[in-house]
């Protein structure tokens, strides 16, 4: 960052935030995106603290109790803003239509897998793009890792990147993750523009729903009661074991 130091009170500092290779200035820590910006100093010192996030597939440690390590990318995503594969809960393959009632191991008397006789309500690696992609120690957020990482971080109002309104979650130690707005598939189009994420957890209340977190504005929605349609398209954020 340039444009730190000492100033005359009243007087203008402009300041600019640099990306080093391999990451994206994501936004200040009062939600300004702009990367250079000017400031009017007071008699007291103040500090400003820029945000960046890798632009490629990292693991970033963000200070959670578990240790976990998520991706700064969706999977299938090639940047942090991408939007990645749309996946059917299960699924390790993206789909050219998708639909509530479809998906891995549909039929149709129901799903033949992770339902009330198999007693099954985590998603196995066979059936985890995360694991599939990254391998041992990734997979698919649970419910629980979807909440630490509301818990735990502090998330600053959206910001636009990449021509995405993603929102921003910054952790403990200062290091951060976007969550790129979107939206999830039906059919084959896209509805909505927040960010949509299968969790590795069957619903609550029925086998042929599992929960979804939604990212929007400075809030995290978890439909955990009820669930969203298996054979809906959302995008995948993997998490690693420490």
């Amino acid at each position: 960052m340039t444009g730190s130091g000492n100033y005359t009170p009243g007087s203008s500092a402009t300041l600019t935030a640099t990306a080093k290779t391999g990451y994206v200035f994501v936004c200040w820590q009062d939600g300004t995106t702009a990367a250079s910006r000017t400031v009017t100093t007071g008699a007291a010192a103040v500090t400003y603290t820029a945000y960046f996030t890798p632009n490629t597939q990292q693991w970033v440690d963000l200070g959670l109790p578990s240790g976990r390590k998520w991706s700064s990318t969706n999977v299938g995503a090639t940047t942090a803003y991408g939007v990645g594969g749309y996946y059917a809960w299960g699924a390790t393959a993206t789909q050219s239509s998708y639909s509530s009632s479809s998906g891995p191991y549909y039929s149709s008397s129901g799903y033949t897998k992770y339902n009330a006789t198999d007693g099954l309500t985590t998603l196995q690696p066979a059936d985890d793009i995360a694991y599939q992609t990254y391998g041992t120690g990734a997979h698919i957020p649970t419910f629980e890792d979807f909440e630490e990482l509301c818990a735990y971080t502090t998330k600053l109002a959206t910001v636009s990147i990449g021509g995405r309104t993603c929102v921003v979650f910054v952790g403990s130690n200062g290091k951060c993750i976007i969550t790129p707005g979107c939206g999830y598939k039906t059919g084959t189009s896209t509805q909505g523009t927040s960010a949509y994420y299968w969790t590795s957890t069957l619903s609550y209340s029925s086998t042929s729903s599992a929960i979804d977190a939604m990212m929007t504005n400075q809030n995290c929605i978890f439909n955990g009661t009820s669930g969203e349609g298996r054979g809906y398209g959302f995008n995948i954020r993997a998490v690693k074991n420490p």
